[in-house]
């Protein structure tokens, strides 16, 4: 079932923590636990005022301590992280794409910029995980 966002911004923080949530119970297809594209860190690239972001990630690590120390904030301009995620395709340095409008998330669809989650990793979420995803 395909629900109407009308609330982007609640969307766009749920979405995120609900990623954050499902990668924090290794529902990734990667073999790399609390590491992300680079085996290191997990790199957000967003346009979201860096105080919200700041405050995401800390309850993130604070929730997920295998990630503390592990996530890389870098705050763009919506236009630009396209622009970068765009770029980058032949070699993705950034793990999530957090912000930008529709019509970017639509063009970086058409660009095949952006990766999809396998239904096994949305699918079945571990019981831990299981209670705080949403129907």
């Amino acid at each position: 079932m395909i629900r109407t966002v009308r609330k982007p911004l609640g969307a766009v923080a749920g979405g995120l923590a609900l990623m954050l949530a499902l990668s924090s119970c290794g529902l990734d297809d990667s073999s790399s636990g609390a590491e992300g594209s680079d085996g290191g860190t997990l790199t957000i690239y967003t346009a979201r005022d860096k105080g919200l972001a700041e405050a995401v990630v800390a309850d993130f690590e604070a929730a997920n301590p295998d990630y503390a120390g592990k996530v890389e904030i870098l705050t763009l301009g919506a236009q630009e992280a396209l622009e970068r995620i765009r770029a980058e395709k032949a070699n993705p340095q950034g793990d999530i794409w957090w912000g930008g409008t529709g019509q970017q998330m639509k063009q970086a669809a058409g660009d095949d910029v952006l990766r999809t989650s396998s239904p096994s990793a949305t699918s079945r979420p571990p019981a831990p995980c299981a209670a705080s995803t949403p129907p």
